[in-house]
């Protein structure tokens, strides 16, 4: 799931939301379709695929998962879409991006590893990329 808008914010009291001009509370249901899907392309070369949000961590000089919350991750069958769009689309390198990547599927019994075998059952010539694990 992509989020604009860090999900511990869409918690916090109404007003102080209202201080973003309700940004949070226009895009969350009528966009999220679309941003599911939005910046997929890095640079001319790169598609990248936003696995996950959030982190596991608590490691006491970083906000990270103060600002994102736990880690939630996007279903495999969700990116394993998204990869055969971009391979459709003549990419060749991808990269798998999120706050947390190695925490990826905790949230939903799965793994980094389980998605890459998944992944790489996938004909073709590519290169898999992977950010902030």
């Amino acid at each position: 799931a992509n989020y604009l808008i860090p999900l511990t914010q869409l918690r916090l009291p109404y007003k102080l939301r209202d201080l973003h001009f309700n940004v949070a509370k226009l895009l969350i249901k009528p966009y999220r379709h679309i941003l599911d899907r939005v910046l997929n392309v890095y640079n001319l070369h790169t598609f990248c695929i936003k696995i996950s949000t959030g982190c596991l961590g608590s490691c006491s000089y970083c906000a990270i998962r103060l600002a994102r919350g736990r880690v939630v991750s996007k279903s495999s069958d969700q990116i394993i879409d998204e990869f055969e769009d971009g391979l459709s689309k003549g990419f060749k390198e991808f990269a798998l991006i999120g706050t947390d990547i190695g925490s990826y599927g905790r949230d939903q019994d799965t793994n980094l590893v389980d998605l890459l075998r998944e992944m790489i059952k996938r004909e073709g010539d590519y290169e898999i990329k992977l950010r902030n694990i």
